[in-house]
């Protein structure tokens, strides 16, 4: 079926006046990757190419956007209905996955690399999902390597961990902010050991705006301090907000987390705090997000972390 549609596409852009070659199809559980060459590498210009794929989206009743590709002249991306994405399908413990992207690859995210990552995104966009997602498979790749600090705010999100090994669990947003000092102080005291340490740290925030508004000073300088100097002794920060604005994103923070995951966002401001620049405002929701790694930006799907999996991993790592 893909197969046909891309040489349909072909046919159509061919008519249209740009004579182009179908390479290949590719299906994930956002939608389908079609790619293409053209006959005449000169006839490229992307602004023209943007406009005979609005006609031929147009044409067929579907949404498709232009992608640029390094395997390719172009593609040519149709969104679908998303499929459910099930992280027992690519959970394991060589790395930590968190979906696929577009052309049905695996994302993964290597934490030697982007040792802290700021989260995004609105009520309703698969927040809460990608944190489960992320903690699953943090728990099943570290194991007994573990430390994990915990601090939701609202109590309720992320409880579900507080009983795993060597794990702290945080409500209240005054402790909250005693903790955060306190993690300054054993990175402080592993750089004094030569940077000798025996567990990661992962300080997991569910809701960096709550902190914020109760001690905004004493918040961000801990994040940007951690952030700068935690990832050579083993402390890393993952922090999410669905409120993306400068008052809580300030660009401190963001300069220090340039590792992020924006999820879909109300406005194109608010993905332009995020993402520095819109487009996460146009994504689906429910998982549907760019992630940013250094200068990769990659179209992913989360995946679904089921509640069978979930306590089974609590309960191997249960203290």
């Amino acid at each position: 079926m893909i197969q046909e549609i891309g040489e349909v596409y072909e046919y159509n852009l061919t008519q249209l006046g740009l004579p182009v070659k179908f390479v290949r199809g590719v299906e994930s559980p956002l939608g389908d990757t079609y790619y293409f060459n053209l006959l005449d590498i000169s006839r490229y210009n992307k602004n023209y190419l943007k406009s005979l794929i609005e006609k031929l989206a147009i044409h067929h009743h579907c949404y498709l956007e232009l992608v640029e590709t390094r395997e390719t002249h172009f593609a040519i991306f149709e969104k679908k209905q998303q499929s459910t994405l099930l992280l027992s399908q690519i959970l394991n413990q060589r790395s930590i996955n968190i979906g696929k992207d577009i052309n049905g690859r695996v994302v993964s995210i290597d934490f030697n690399k982007a040792p802290h990552l700021l989260i995004a995104g609105a009520t309703g966009s698969g927040k809460s999902v990608l944190l489960h997602t992320l903690l699953v498979n943090i728990l099943n790749y570290y194991g007994n390597r573990l430390q994990t600090i915990i601090i939701d705010p609202k109590g309720t999100e992320l409880v579900m961990y507080r009983n795993v090994r060597n794990t702290t669990f945080v409500s209240e947003t005054n402790k909250a902010i005693n903790v955060l000092a306190q993690c300054e102080r054993i990175m402080d005291d592993r750089y004094r050991n030569g940077g000798y340490y025996h567990h990661e740290i992962f300080i997991v925030i569910d809701e960096l705006a709550d902190l914020m508004l109760t001690s905004r000073f004493e918040v961000e300088q801990s994040l940007v301090r951690i952030a700068q100097k935690g990832r050579a002794v083993g402390l890393h920060i993952v922090c999410a907000t669905q409120s993306p604005r400068c008052t809580i994103i300030s660009g401190l923070v963001k300069a220090n987390f340039p590792y992020r995951i924006c999820l879909k966002t109300t406005s194109v401001r608010e993905s332009v705090v995020v993402f520095d620049k819109g487009s996460c405002e146009k994504l689906q929701g429910n998982g549907d997000c760019y992630v940013k790694l250094g200068l990769e930006e990659i179209h992913t799907q989360i995946a679904y972390c089921d509640k069978s999996l979930e306590n089974h991993i609590i309960t191997i790592n249960k203290g």
